[in-house]
């Protein structure tokens, strides 16, 4: 499993204008070793964003008493992805929806959770999200720590090390992506921040494409 996980924890931002929520859901993630910080307020949201690196984003959905249309997160999400690209959210809401659920995925959230939910459900949501969240990264370039990612030229930095240690670890990163997603090279090249003819160009160069 490829992580990039500093102190071995992931940093978890939840947004939820009801504190019952907030304090469930820090006391939750916390026990699995996460780092969680906890706002009321969206607006508050992408200053956090820009101040420092967070893997996951549970987002809730309406923050104005009697609004159920989700509009306003997903006006939030839009922001969480022009701040923080590599940061992945899943919304959560108290009205179970089908087609709020597959709008959600559409417009880039990564899952999908109706409240009040159950501790092992959001886990495993929260640490698969997490993981999408480093593949992100090391398919980008990591600007906090300065790692090479998959650049979208297929030219590796030679000065951020060992050309041979950079394409090992691109072939491992596609290859970790191609499992999550059963081969959806649709869902991996999305994932990965790259165009299907890029990846697949490199899944050739690596033998990953038979």
């Amino acid at each position: 499993m490829i992580s990039n996980k500093a102190n071995n924890s992931d940093n978890i931002l939840v947004v939820d204008d009801d504190r019952d929520v907030l304090l469930s859901a820090e006391l939750v993630l916390k026990a699995e070793g996460n780092r969680v910080q906890c706002l009321t307020n969206p607006a508050d949201m992408p200053a956090r964003l820009r101040a420092e690196q967070f893997q996951v984003v549970l987002l809730d959905m309406n923050f104005t008493r009697g609004y159920t249309s989700g509009h306003e997160g997903f006006y939030w999400l839009q922001q969480i992805r022009d701040t923080s690209p590599t940061t992945r959210t899943i919304m959560a809401t108290a009205y179970s929806d089908i087609e709020l659920a597959v709008k959600a995925i559409k417009q880039g959230a990564v899952d999908f959770l109706v409240k009040p939910w159950d501790n092992k459900k959001l886990i495993s949501m929260v640490s698969k999200a997490a993981e999408l969240s480093h593949l992100a990264v090391l398919s980008s370039g990591d600007p906090l720590r300065g790692e090479a990612g998959l650049s979208s030229n297929n030219e590796p930095d030679i000065e951020t090390g060992n050309i041979f240690k950079l394409s090992r670890l691109e072939k491992q990163t596609i290859e970790q992506a191609l499992r999550q997603y059963g081969g959806n090279l649709t869902k991996v090249a999305k994932a990965l921040g790259l165009g299907r003819t890029t990846l697949y160009r490199k899944m050739e160069k690596y033998g990953l494409s038979d």
